[in-house]
């Protein structure tokens, strides 16, 4: 609440006070350590991912993969490995350690240790996520026939799923082309008709069928969620290039109030500017875009 009305730096405090407080839940490490890197502060999170590593890590798997995810963002992938190993010395038989490790490994090309690191999962966790962990790796193998067994039945089993039935799309897409994974996302979204998230999968998919549709699955996105500060970018965006730039600037400044600080809304406002022939103030806005991202 306190950053959607641009009080930066208290939102910034509450969420690290959110990630010392709940050293074992991931979502309030990570997101004080994403807004701080908002900020250009990432320097400053960093040692607090490292110290609930160094204090909590043998008791849960969640600071090992925050502090894995952390160095990731500042592309330190070798520091990041280096810790789940010692993660794994620390927790052998954690279930949902080994799983992540072994997705983890197997995406940078080491798949003996990734597959040694599953099997050791066996019996530990819940099958779902070895299924997962099965699934990726075909994808990975471009096995899209194995890849769209296993993703079927994780699929059928937990539908609101919203990152299962992304990776099935794409997998839909890879065997039978976009129009299969529309039509796979059309039945879901008519199954779950006020589900967000699948409906805004749904438009990803049907603007890239065709370059010009999609405009009826967007103003749905808007009408399940009017706070969608993405949304209402993307509605901007498709309103700039069909010339209505009074309409795209209401866009623009509703996705402003929602989300004040975001590097993207400073952005595109930038070429909302430029393409309104306000050069001065399109550089302006541009510049302070960038500063914000890096």
């Amino acid at each position: 609440i306190r950053e959607s009305e641009g009080a930066a730096e208290e939102a910034l405090q509450l969420r690290r006070f959110a990630a010392c407080a709940t050293a074992r839940t991931r979502w309030y490490g990570f997101a004080y350590f994403e807004a701080a890197r908002a900020l250009g502060r990432s320097g400053e999170a960093l040692p607090l991912m490292e110290e609930r590593f160094r204090r909590y890590g043998g008791r849960s798997a969640e600071p090992a993969s925050t502090l894995f995810r952390a160095y990731e963002r500042l592309d330190r992938i070798s520091d990041g490995l280096a810790i789940l190993e010692r993660a794994l010395e620390q927790r052998p038989d954690d279930g949902e350690l080994l799983v992540f490790a072994s997705r983890t490994l197997a995406s940078v090309g080491l798949r003996e240790r990734a597959e040694a690191l599953l099997a050791a999962a066996v019996g530990k966790t819940r099958p779902t996520l070895l299924s997962r962990a099965h699934a990726d790796q075909a994808i990975r193998d471009g096995d899209f026939d194995r890849a769209f067994s296993l993703w079927r039945d994780l699929v059928a089993d937990e539908p609101l799923d919203l990152s299962g039935q992304r990776t099935f799309a794409g997998v839909l897409a890879e065997r039978g082309g976009i129009g299969a994974a529309v039509a796979h996302l059309r039945e879901q979204t008519a199954r779950f008709p006020g589900n967000h998230g699948l409906q805004k999968l749904l438009y990803q998919w049907a603007s890239q069928e065709e370059p010009d549709a999609g405009d009826a699955e967007l103003l749905r996105v808007i009408e399940i969620d009017p706070n969608d500060a993405w949304a209402r970018r993307e509605r901007a965006e498709r309103l700039m290039q069909a010339g209505r730039l009074a309409e795209a600037e209401a866009e623009l400044e509703a996705a402003r109030t929602i989300a004040p600080l975001d590097p993207a809304g400073r952005a595109m406002r930038g070429h909302w500017l430029l393409q309104s022939g306000r050069l001065v103030e399109a550089r302006d806005a541009l510049a302070d875009s960038l500063r914000r991202e890096i």
